[in-house]
């Protein structure tokens, strides 16, 4: 893990992270500097761990400070930030077996366990790295991959609305609900939006 990461890149990402304000999403932070620097996808775990632990330098009795933040400087939080990666994704790799996800045996779409056909409420971090993990070449080890449709480059973190349009990708079911197929996590992908789009109810 430490000779794929690039420490000192995600020190400066930290410092520019810590130059726009308060107001930045930690966890996905987290998610895409680990990326851009060679941990590949952080596993839900470790984001956790790596949350938390840079949570702790503004956060006062459970609540997240801003005058707490405002003392802190970027050359002493933004390594120690930077090691907050390395730590949890050496304390909670992904597991190379994991993906693609098989179909359980004797699974019945719609009878639990199976998550049924619709989703209910937002995607979830597993299903997003279940969709991930399921494309070429498999797993979380790699935090850019191709459309397994048409080739184009996507990002990890470039997912929904977030990060370059050029690398954006969504949630699609290989077998889509008009054909009998679910939500569970082995039935998702990665497609670029114009491929999900392209791809309709076939």
């Amino acid at each position: 893990m430490q000779e794929k990461f690039n420490f000192e890149f995600a020190v400066d990402l930290w410092k520019a992270v810590y130059s726009s304000g308060f107001d930045w999403e930690c966890g996905n932070e987290v998610i895409r500097i680990a990326a851009m620097c060679g941990l590949g996808v952080l596993t839900v775990e470790a984001k956790a761990v790596a949350v938390e632990a840079i949570r702790t330098d503004y956060r006062v009795n459970g609540q997240y400070r801003r005058e707490v933040y405002e003392r802190l400087r970027p050359p002493e939080c933004a390594p120690r930030w930077a090691n907050c990666l390395l730590t949890a994704a050496t304390r909670f790799p992904p597991r190379k077996d994991d993906y693609p996800i098989p179909e359980p045996c004797r699974h019945v779409v719609g009878v639990p366990p199976c998550f049924g056909k619709a989703r209910k409420g937002a995607w979830t971090d597993r299903c997003y790295r279940a969709a991930w993990g399921n494309v070429p070449p498999y797993g979380l080890e790699v935090a850019e991959k191709p459309c397994p449709r048409c080739g184009q480059l996507l990002r990890y973190w470039c997912w929904g609305k977030q990060g370059d349009p050029a690398f954006r990708w969504v949630i699609d079911h290989k077998i889509p609900h008009a054909r009998g197929g679910c939500v569970c996590w082995f039935n998702l992908q990665a497609l670029c939006p114009a491929c999900n789009s392209a791809k309709g109810k076939e």
